[in-house]
């Protein structure tokens, strides 16, 4: 979608099947669900791979099931191989979350991301209003347990990646306008 290039060595498809995922209900009143995964290296520690997705909803379904729309700070993504770290945030799509049997929940998503790398030279790159698009669509089924996942969301949003900077960037006007005050002689 909208691509104009595909990198010689860029991954055209790719299969991640956590093997961690949790939710709860935040202070905010905000349905976080978060998706981990984590292969350990037999060689080295460096060389672990980590992949981890975090999702701020609005409130839980009331009913059976619920459809939310994607914003852009609804969805965060990071992963680490060896010396390659890439991070993605939502650009739109839609999530739709289901009551299941235990005080489980299961989701489905069709999402578009911004995604980054990062280098030793640049940091993160490029810009996100610049940053390559990705579809991404899965599956999910998580157990509530705030305290496991609390971590897994605070990684998602590491470096900067945070959602309370798009929450002010969304409230804060685009420009600033300056207006001389004029003053009158009193008479």
């Amino acid at each position: 979608m909208l691509r104009s290039d595909i990198l010689p060595r860029e991954s055209l498809i790719a299969s991640v099947e956590p093997h961690e995922g949790w939710y709860w209900k935040g202070e905010n009143g905000k349905l976080n669900v978060v998706l981990a995964r984590h292969d350990r290296s037999l060689l080295d520690k460096n060389l672990d791979a980590r992949w981890a997705m975090s999702l701020v909803l609005d409130d839980m379904p009331a009913g059976r099931e619920r459809l939310y729309r994607v914003n852009p700070r609804t969805v965060r993504l990071v992963e680490s191989y060896g010396g390659s770290h890439r991070r993605a945030k939502s650009a739109s799509g839609v999530v739709v979350i289901e009551r299941s049997i235990g005080g489980r929940l299961k989701g489905r998503f069709h999402l578009l991301v911004r995604q980054q790398q990062f280098t030793a030279l640049n940091g993160w790159g490029p810009p996100l209003y610049r940053a390559p698009l990705a579809i991404m669509v899965g599956r999910f089924e998580v157990r509530p347990d705030a305290a496991r996942g609390k971590p897994v969301l605070a990684r998602t949003e590491a470096d900067g990646f945070d959602r309370a900077a798009d929450e002010l960037a969304a409230t804060q006007p685009a420009a600033r306008i300056l207006i001389p005050a004029t003053t009158t002689a009193p008479r």
